[in-house]
């Protein structure tokens, strides 16, 4: 069960931190460190089949005592590093200045984390074998394909040019000619985000939050971030990507999830 995302934005190419980015210490406070794991719980190791998922998505498996008996929850975090040079180009007439900035070089570096986050009930040796944990496994691979990186990687590096009028003829600031690149690299982070979190909510209704078998489970993760499902999810930079979607490399990128359905579990 998905109920939290978080996102924060950096650019290091001037050491600018814009207004939605926070600190890493904010992930901690969604976990009950004292009953925090990721490789291994009670003595038990992850299974060879969640392992991936724990290391490429650092995902923290957390007990918590204000979740009900039978509900977790999965939260990711996501998070993106950029930096770019930019050309400018100006226009003055009539005492107005048009300018023109062209983004170039973008470099972006998406990161995820997730935090499972467990009822206290679960803290026991078997946990790794529950239906409820496998479930929000699922939540993870769902967010950590390498689908919607690809995409956000593809828009990020294709941005508009940002046009924007000045009164007067001086030469635009630095802050100014950075805040349309900014806003238009956070408008794509933000629309990933959408997409991710509408797929969370795909999977609860798919699996009726993990309390029923999935039908066609592998056609489910497969028909993720398709053609199909960015219309279903109204993406609004559906065009930009259509040639990466079309695109032999994109195809080839696949699911992350395991592919035994978590609910065929024995109930422990």
């Amino acid at each position: 069960m998905f109920r939290f995302a978080l996102i924060t934005a950096m650019s290091l190419a001037f050491q600018l931190f814009d207004e939605c980015a926070s600190h890493a210490d904010e992930l901690d406070t969604r976990i009950n460190l004292e009953l925090a794991f990721r490789d291994s719980i009670l003595e038990q190791p992850a299974p060879r089949h969640y392992q991936a998922l724990i290391r490429d998505g650092e995902t923290t498996i957390t007990f918590v005592r204000d979740l009900p008996a039978t509900v977790g929850k999965t939260e990711f975090f996501l998070s993106m590093d950029w930096s770019y040079e930019f050309r400018v180009a100006t226009e003055a007439t009539d005492g107005v200045t048009q300018v023109a900035v062209t983004p170039m070089n973008v470099k972006v570096t998406p990161r995820l984390r997730h935090v499972i986050r467990m009822p206290i009930g679960f803290y026991h040796a078997e946990v790794w074998k529950t239906p409820l944990l496998g479930h929000e496994f699922d939540h993870v691979a769902v967010s950590l394909d390498p689908r919607p990186r690809a995409l956000l990687v593809h828009l990020c590096s294709n941005l508009p040019v940002y046009r924007f009028a000045q009164e007067g003829e001086g030469k635009p600031s630095s802050e100014q000619m950075r805040e349309g690149i900014d806003r238009e690299l956070q408008r794509r982070q933000e629309a990933i985000l959408e997409l991710l979190q509408a797929n969370y909510m795909a999977l609860d209704k798919a699996s009726t939050n993990g309390r029923e078998a999935m039908q066609a489970r592998t056609d489910f993760f497969e028909s993720l971030y398709t053609r199909e499902n960015l219309e279903a999810t109204a993406f609004p930079f559906l065009e930009e990507v259509a040639s990466v979607l079309e695109s032999d490399a994109y195809k080839r990128l696949s699911s992350r999830h395991v592919p035994a359905d978590p609910f065929t579990l024995p109930q422990r």
